[in-house]
């Protein structure tokens, strides 16, 4: 009877065995052809602009946005053309922090409607200079400095020949500090970071805006089932206020450490 029961065992064990190991192989051979399947990183893998405090202030409250929709964001930060050209290349799900404008020069990109943060363009200057700025007019004949490849510093109207671009608000105002260019043009938040941490002594920033610009978080075509998820997450956290708690956070964080 035992030996009856070994023999009518033994198949039984071969069949485990072969089952084992065909589901062992067609999982290897799922990792092999698609490494994606298993992950979800490409999914929600977010550019930034490189070595902006407005930026990391979106980078912060994306972040966020994601965390209370249960998505895992990767967020890279690069220089403002490289993060462009990789949204362009299909590179990435998206970008974090762009004005209208990019929308506009970037027709393919899906612009999520409800923007989450502002941006305020401003004047910076030497202290020791008696520039009296309330326009882009009163620029004309002077030197300026803007960010390369920022979208709310260019199309203003400015003297191409007068125009010297840097590639970081902090090598910008190195330019005006060392009195290189007269006066640069840059956001408020990333003005104010900079000359708070290098240049409290010496520079300034005057008192009279250009211009306040919505900003929106832009979704490349390949992720477009994002867009929906990031806006009504950006309404309910208007609608409750969260988010401009979210937004004195993440500005006195990162002014902190600047």
């Amino acid at each position: 009877m035992k030996d009856a029961l070994v023999i009518l065992f033994k198949p039984f064990q071969s069949y485990r065995y072969c089952k084992n190991k065909l589901t062992a192989a067609l999982f290897a051979f799922v990792l092999v052809v698609s490494p994606q399947a298993f992950s979800d990183d490409n999914n929600t893998h977010f550019v930034g602009v490189a070595d902006s405090s407005i930026q990391n202030i979106g980078r912060i409250i994306l972040e966020e946005i994601c965390f209370t929709q249960k998505l895992q964001c990767d967020i890279e930060m690069l220089p403002a053309p490289r993060a462009e050209r990789s949204m362009r290349d299909g590179q990435v799900s998206g970008e974090i922090m762009r004005v209208w404008r990019y929308g506009e020069d970037n027709p393919d990109f899906i612009r999520v409607p409800t923007s989450y943060y502002e941006i305020k363009t401003a004047f910076f200057t030497r202290k020791d200079t008696q520039f009296s700025i309330t326009s882009v007019a009163d620029i004309a004949e002077l030197n300026v400095g803007v960010l390369t490849g920022v979208k709310h510093t260019q199309n203003l109207g400015l003297n191409p020949k007068k125009v010297f671009y840097s590639a970081t608000t902090e090598k910008m105002m190195d330019l005006l500090n060392k009195k290189r260019v007269d006066v640069v043009i840059a956001s408020y938040m990333d003005g104010m970071a900079t000359i708070n941490k290098r240049y409290a002594d010496t520079l300034t920033v005057q008192s009279a805006t250009i211009k306040t610009q919505p900003v929106y978080v832009y979704i490349h075509p390949n992720s477009k089932e994002l867009a929906p998820i990031i806006d009504n997450a950006i309404k309910t956290l208007v609608k409750t206020g969260k988010l401009s708690t979210m937004i004195a956070d993440a500005e006195q964080k990162v002014l902190n450490e600047s």
